[in-house]
C-alpha cells in the first residue's frame, strides 16, 4: 500500500489503521461472500486488490475463512430429521405449430 509522505505523522489510513493486524469487519464479510461464491484464492486476492488496494496474501485469506468451520462443524453434526418430503415433477415438451386465420388470410407463425 503506497501512503504519501508526511513528515508531521499526521496521515490516517482509512482502510487499515496504523499498527492494525487484522482487517476491517467488512473486508472480512466481503472475503466471505466471495469464498461462499466458490471463488479461488487467487480470485479473492485480485478482486480485494481491485477494489481496496490492499494485497492481501493467501495465509490472510485463509484466516479469514477459518472462521467458518466452527460453523460448517456444527452443521455436519446436526441432528436430521426423521421425514424429508419432496415432490416429483414430470413434463413433457411438445412442439405445437400454430395456426392463425384472420381476413380469409391464412398466417402461420414462425
Amino acid at each position: 500500500m503506497e501512503t504519501p509522505r508526511d513528515r508531521a505523522g499526521t496521515f490516517e489510513p482509512q482502510l487499515v489503521k496504523k499498527n492494525q493486524t487484522k482487517l476491517t469487519d467488512e473486508i472480512d464479510r466481503k472475503i466471505l461472500s466471495m469464498y461462499a461464491l466458490c471463488m479461488s484464492y487467487r480470485d479473492i486476492r485480485g478482486h480485494v486488490q481491485e477494489l481496496y488496494g490492499i494485497e492481501v496474501s493467501e495465509a490472510t485469506i485463509t484466516g479469514v475463512t477459518d472462521q467458518l468451520l466452527p460453523e460448517l462443524k456444527a452443521r455436519q453434526e446436526r441432528q436430521l430429521d426423521s421425514i424429508y418430503p419432496f415432490v416429483w415433477l414430470d413434463a413433457i415438451h411438445y412442439k405445437v405449430k400454430a395456426v392463425v386465420i384472420s381476413s380469409a388470410k391464412l398466417f402461420t407463425p414462425c
